[in-house]
């Protein structure tokens, strides 16, 4: 055989060779998008599931009387309805009458929800040093996703509670005294 010949024979099986490949890639690649999309809707499908079976059935705060720069402790019962555990977080935020929404991310807290059943847990809120007296209303979400980042984040479950803490200007022997108090004291 002449050496044309080895190298038309070569060239060949390299460009069939690299043809082949081509398809291959091209094949996975295509079948790899379909189990993406397959995987997506399976996601939406997961988290509609999630969204439809886990409730927070109970919300408890104490204590309920704070003074700024302290910490409430919020005790929530979720139930998990659903046949899968799940990993979510729990963000928690407090609101006045006006609006002023304020949380610590610091605080989120991830959990695992074990599939059918109730489970018990603890989240902490502190009240920034300079939030300014009145009662404010307790938001709680649990979300699926990146821990205390909403933007990568949706929201499983929710509850709100109306005036749950009262922040007060001032404690006095362990008696907390309010604004009120002290000026309804004095006007005696």
């Amino acid at each position: 055989m002449s050496v044309k010949k080895i190298g038309f024979y070569v060239g060949l099986i390299a460009g069939v060779l690299s043809i082949s490949v081509l398809v291959i890639t091209l094949i996975y690649s295509v079948g790899e998008k379909q189990g993406k999309k397959y995987a997506y809707e399976n996601i939406i499908e997961y988290l509609d599931e999630l969204k439809n079976g886990i409730q927070i059935t109970s919300v408890q705060c104490t204590p309920t009387e704070l003074i700024p720069g302290e910490t409430g402790i919020i005790n929530l019962t979720i139930q998990n309805s659903t046949q899968y555990g799940c990993n979510l977080w729990i963000g928690a935020s407090a609101f006045s009458s006006d609006n002023k929404e304020f949380f610590n991310p610091s605080q989120d807290r991830t959990i695992l929800l074990m599939p059918n059943a109730l489970t018990y847990l603890t989240r902490v809120l502190t009240f920034p040093g300079n939030t300014n007296c009145g009662s404010y209303n307790l938001n709680v979400n649990l979300w699926f996703g990146r821990k205390s980042d909403p933007s990568q984040s949706t929201i499983i479950a929710s509850a709100t509670k109306p005036n749950v803490f009262k922040l007060i200007t001032f404690k006095r022997n362990s008696n907390r005294v309010n604004s009120a108090d002290v000026k309804s004291r004095t006007a005696d």
